[in-house]
């Protein structure tokens, strides 16, 4: 059969409401306290240490639906007008058991505490021992005050620890462990309406949508900005109809669908969330064992919006049977993302050449009895000192362009938006010329568009081989030695030539009493 055309159609079938009301409702819950302990926890709890608890897992779904009459006490809309809604909530409430590694609190002072090879623990003040060292230039012996400022931040946050452990080894630093309330939810909403304008015209309108919430946790108790882990999906679909008698043997339908796909990373991360240090990203140098106040992440968006139309029409004529129409089918996509969006990236270190390297090492005597056999205990003994020092060994950032002025601009995200066009058109003839042969014929016509960028920001080169376009002739070149790169909203052209006839028949044939005929059915 020749069709509409297009990949998809949008449907969503439901419930209707009724000249009757009808209603449900139904609750189901599940609490950590009806289940058994794990065997592992009940060995390890104590009075005292709580983390081995259980966490908290608790839900509490509901689901409701109502359907009925709307508005009967409306003339001309009694009898007429009808209405259906659902709504699931399928919320996920909890609490997470996380760790994180934090200086301990000498540490935050610069006094680096490590284990020495003759078995015992040893403090020195880096501040003071290179301050008297008497190293030249920048030989700082004051913690930075920005550097002073985030730290005093995340030691406010170790107030709602639950718990520390130490680190075999590595006295300068410990294990802090928190409790984090967690939440992962579902909602399903539904509702449809029907509207019986006479009778040869009919409305139905749907909507449901699909929302998916997971919110994220800080890197730190009850920390700013918890967007790690973070996640949103928000997915609705529409469906609009109309359905037109126009005469006992003309009928038409028109729909209007519409379907969408939200999904949100990282809220409620923020491109201005480093403002109170610049709009300075400041990354500490020990690698991903001490995390950032703020967790590194932007906000990161996209969704494919998907619009269709389609118009069917059937018209019954004596021995005919005649169905034709047309689809529009738009699919589009976006994606917002930030990157560095003008966000300087700020890491600390201490460079090669610096005097700082000289007063802290494992020959210096700074740091009596330090390990030689391991570079663990120096190298986090000069981060340490570079850290509270602020001292900078490398600094970057990258610009995105403004999709609404074509030029570079700090804290502008990068847009990614791309749209697809297709129309398909059909007629089709199902003609009935005896009681044993029908003849289908028609043709389907598909206007295919090309993919798009709709923001006129995306590039294409002039030559993707460059100056060599033979496959498998190595040193064979072209004129085109400098490929230009230029904005190119479309890479390909449109197909508007796509006719696919097609023609078939239907015969039951005549078989007698013969073999044939019983073969066939005896004509029945």
């Amino acid at each position: 059969e020749s069709g509409g055309g297009g990949a998809m159609a949008i449907r969503f079938t439901t419930k209707r409401g009724t000249d009757r009301y009808h209603f449900h409702l139904l609750e189901q819950f599940y609490n950590e306290d009806l289940n058994a302990n794990g065997y592992f926890n009940k060995l390890t709890v104590t009075a005292a240490n709580r983390f081995t608890h259980r966490g908290k897992s608790r839900t509490q779904d509901y689901a409701g639906n109502v359907g009925g009459p709307l508005a009967p006490f409306i003339p001309f809309l009694k009898n007429k007008l009808f209405f259906f809604a659902n709504f699931e909530d399928v919320p996920g409430y909890g609490a997470g058991n996380y760790t994180t590694t934090v200086l301990t609190a000498n540490t935050y002072n610069g006094i680096f505490t490590y284990l020495g090879t003759d078995g015992q623990n040893h403090s020195v003040n880096l501040l003071t021992a290179v301050a008297a060292s008497g190293c030249q230039p920048n030989c700082s012996s004051t913690i930075d005050p920005t550097i002073s400022g985030i730290l005093g931040q995340i030691q406010a946050t170790q107030a709602h620890s639950i718990g520390y452990v130490a680190i075999n080894g590595q006295p300068y630093w410990q294990t802090m462990q928190y409790s984090q309330p967690t939440y992962n939810g579902n909602l399903y909403p539904t509702a449809r309406i029907d509207y019986i304008i006479n009778n040869k015209l009919s409305y139905h309108g749907t909507w449901n949508d699909h929302r998916y919430i997971i919110n994220g946790t800080p890197n730190y108790p009850d920390g700013p900005y918890p967007s790690t882990n973070a996640y949103l999906l928000n997915s609705p679909v529409t469906s609009n109809t109309v359905d037109f008698s126009i005469t006992p043997h003309l009928l038409n339908s028109v729909a209007v669908g519409t379907q969408g796909n939200m999904e949100y990373f990282y809220n409620p991360s923020d491109v201005h969330q480093w403002a109170q240090y610049g709009n300075r990203n400041i990354s500490f140098p020990f690698g991903t064992t001490i995390n950032p106040l703020i967790p590194n992440n932007t906000p990161w968006k996209r969704n494919n919006p998907v619009w269709q139309v389609h118009d069917n029409g059937t018209w019954i004529k004596e021995g005919h049977t005649i169905t034709f129409g047309a689809n529009f089918l738009r699919t589009s996509f976006y994606e917002q993302s930030y990157g560095n969006a003008g966000i300087l990236n700020v890491s600390f270190g201490i460079a090669t050449n610096d005097a700082v390297n000289n007063v802290l090492s494992q020959t210096s005597g700074v740091l009596p009895f330090i390990n030689t056999s391991s570079t663990t205990d120096i190298t986090n003994a000069r981060n340490l000192y570079a850290m509270l020092t602020g001292r900078i060994n490398g600094y970057s950032t990258s610009y995105n362009v403004n999709e609404t002025s074509h030029a570079y601009a700090q804290f502008a995200p990068l847009m990614q938006r791309f749209a697809l066009n297709t129309l398909g058109t059909y007629l089709q003839d199902s003609w009935r010329v005896a009681s044993n042969f029908t003849l289908n014929y028609g043709i389907h016509w598909e206007f295919d568009g090309a993919i798009h960028s709709t923001n006129g920001i995306d590039s294409w080169p002039t030559n993707l081989y460059g100056p060599s376009n033979a496959n498998f002739q190595p040193g064979v070149l072209n004129a085109s030695y400098n490929p230009v790169v230029n904005v190119q909203n479309s890479v390909y052209q449109r197909n508007n030539v796509t006719p696919a006839p097609s023609v078939g028949f239907a015969w039951n044939v005549h078989g007698g009493d013969g073999f044939v005929g019983r073969l066939l059915g005896h004509n029945k």
